[in-house]
């Protein structure tokens, strides 16, 4: 064995050791921490008690809560009435039922998938074979979409402004 490979061995020995000495005192520290949750000497711990403060409130701070609080009613009466124009949640469907002539459609974007392309048209993700208002959407192209509305074909061009 040459010089080279015993001092690999001894340092791989102290090393070793080493480790294991560290786990040792690892384990037992843990081992003390826990026995000293589960039984806590109370005669030689001597008990401190905190308590939070008592705050004290102004009539003003009430009449501010009495405001937010008439403020929220507000809000939630206001935002019971509101309506949406179409589920965000579903794709390509339009909550609101009113039928929308193809002059009234703009096309905002194409995502451009050889096999699935899909637009945006009035803010409603749409696919081939999906309705906008009464136009059926016939074919998405890379830079149009042509809808039909029953009778006849219209041109969306994405307005690229």
């Amino acid at each position: 064995m040459t010089g080279k490979a015993q001092k690999e061995i001894i340092i791989t020995g102290i090393l070793v050791v080493v480790l294991i000495s560290v786990s040792i005192s690892t384990f037992s520290e843990v081992k003390k921490k826990k026995s000293a949750a589960k039984s806590p000497n109370i005669s030689s711990a001597k008990r401190t008690t905190y308590s939070k403060p008592v705050q004290k409130y102004s009539k003003k701070d009430f009449s501010e809560i009495e405001k937010t609080k008439e403020n929220l009613a507000k809000l939630e009466q206001e935002s019971s009435n509101l309506k949406l124009k179409r589920d965000v949640f579903v794709h390509g469907s339009a909550v609101s039922e009113e039928e929308i002539a193809p002059s009234d459609l703009t096309l905002y974007g194409i995502i451009w998938d050889k096999d699935n392309p899909i637009a945006i048209i009035n803010e409603t993700i749409v696919k081939t074979g999906d309705k906008v208002g009464i136009s059926t959407i016939k074919k998405i192209e890379q830079d149009c979409v042509i809808v039909n509305d029953g009778s006849r074909d219209y041109k969306l061009n994405l307005n690229l402004n």
